[in-house]
């Protein structure tokens, strides 16, 4: 049975993952953990003999104060971990939820759990309601993303049509490209559902300087390599046919990151698929 990590914090973003779990193609019988975690950085966690350096010198009022201080953010995030969990199991009768608050580090605790529950993949809020609260891939969730061995879902608020989920896959023929083009078509989608497989080929693929005495051969390298892209999109966008899914095929020009954001917005994705690396970053 698959399993899914749930960033719980009670918030806006935080409740939008219940919302995008129902639209995530997910099967009906799934395994979660809802998480839940005050932030107060355990010092412990990391080393503890600077946390007993640290508190050496302090009076032990002061450790009493601070003990107890983690002690009631534990229980709060506890509170609101069972929260979540009463929230998941009204949405999916037939799921395992359970749910656990920590006091640490957020984006340290919530990779550590999804590591030590075998996690297949995260859901985690754009925004948290925590002191460190950024723009899409801030803090937390760009540290969630970064560091997890598993995938990794970001959620943002927002309006639903009622219509059937439209998908964008990035794909470039990299290995983690080519595992988004599989968690696509392994999901269990309502029918209708459309996925635009999109190639992004950047500015420095397109133009040589023709005075180099390597230009020719350059482009044809190049050329080469923007045909394999093309072949690799076609084989991806066939493969999502074979899910069953209806499929579109799109290449774009730009710089990747930037260009696949617009494009996300103007084709009016509800979710984008992406590799954690690309080809140019094992």
């Amino acid at each position: 049975m698959e399993t899914t990590l749930i960033a719980y914090d009670g918030s806006e973003c935080s409740e939008a993952i219940i919302t995008e779990l129902k639209h995530a193609g997910l099967p009906a019988q799934f395994k979660a953990h809802v998480v839940a975690v005050a932030e107060v950085w355990a010092t412990s966690a990391v080393n503890p003999a600077a946390e007993t350096e640290a508190w050496a010198d302090l009076p032990p009022a002061a450790f009493e104060n601070e003990q107890l201080r983690r002690e009631e953010a534990v229980e709060e995030a506890g509170a609101l971990a069972m929260q979540g969990a009463a929230r998941l199991r009204t949405a999916f009768p037939d799921w395992l939820v359970e749910g656990v608050g920590y006091a640490d580090s957020p984006a340290h605790a919530i990779v550590q759990r999804a590591r030590e529950v075998s996690a297949d993949l995260i859901f985690i809020g754009s925004h948290s309601r925590s002191a460190i609260v950024r723009f899409f891939l801030g803090s937390v969730s760009q540290k969630v993303a970064a560091e997890a061995k598993c995938s990794v879902h970001i959620c943002r608020p927002r309006a639903l049509s009622g219509a059937a989920p439209r998908l964008l896959v990035a794909v470039d023929g990299s290995l983690p490209s080519q595992a988004a083009v599989r968690a696509v078509a392994a999901r269990s989608w309502p029918a209708g559902t459309v996925v635009a497989a999109v190639t992004v080929i950047e500015p420095r693929a397109q133009a040589a300087d023709t005075t180099r005495e390597f230009s020719r051969e350059w482009l044809r390298q190049r050329d080469g390599a923007l045909v394999w892209l093309e072949a690799v999109c076609i084989a991806a966008q066939r493969q999502l046919e074979l899910a069953g899914l209806a499929t579109e095929r799109h290449t774009l020009e730009g710089e990747p990151k930037s260009r696949l954001l617009e494009y996300a917005a103007s084709w009016n994705a509800d979710c984008l698929f992406i590799g954690a690396s690309g080809l140019h970053h094992p």
